[in-house]
């Protein structure tokens, strides 16, 4: 398995665990092929 980085967690947004997210893209178009999203501190 690949892994690679998609931007920068900015802070939490919401009561569900999302998260705000700052891509290091301007294609937002690729993560929709994403199954899975790992993160790591």
């Amino acid at each position: 398995m690949d892994y690679f980085e998609l931007g920068q967690v900015l802070k939490p947004q919401g009561i569900r665990g999302e998260i705000k997210l700052r891509p290091y893209t301007d294609d937002l178009e690729r993560f929709g092929a994403l199954s899975h999203v790992f993160l790591k501190n």
